[in-house]
């Protein structure tokens, strides 16, 4: 190998963090901004469901479930999807309990549902990456 092709493999990979990077940002002004309302909008009114209730729209936590579930998928290969996953898991049940409470309140908890799916996905997808490279490392031989 080259002096050359050593430099264009460092560059890659510090190309590779450097997107990496970005991701994480990204992710985190998408979570940032989607519903801003949604932490601070904790129910005024009574947590008992009554006849006359209010449609909402969307189940609470629904967009950042269905968000950190497909970052979990698309990052599960960097390892990072785990942190991810967990955080969608996490969502993803805090909504599905807040929707259990009174589900005529909202229109549907799809998203939450997907986000759960894909954040499950993602945990999956890295653990199948590190028991392969357990798996693979075992069966390396010892000199």
């Amino acid at each position: 190998m080259g002096l050359g092709q050593s430099k264009l493999k460092i560059k890659k990979k510090k190309i590779m963090l450097l997107l990496f990077i970005l991701v994480i940002v990204l992710v985190v002004i998408i979570l940032t901004q989607i519903n801003k309302n949604e932490h601070t909008q904790s129910i005024k009114e009574e947590n008992t469901c009554s006849e006359n209730v209010i449609v909402e729209g969307e189940a609470p936590y629904s967009n950042y479930a269905l968000i950190l579930g497909i970052v979990s998928c698309f990052t599960s290969v960097f390892l990072i999807g785990l942190i991810f996953g967990i955080m969608g898991l996490v969502y993803a049940n805090k909504g599905l309990n807040q929707y259990n409470e009174c589900p005529q309140r909202y229109m549907s908890k799809s998203k939450l549902e997907i986000g759960k799916i894909t954040s499950i996905i993602g945990i999956v997808i890295v653990g199948g990456i590190l028991l392969f490279a357990l798996i693979l490392s075992l069966s390396m031989p010892k000199f």
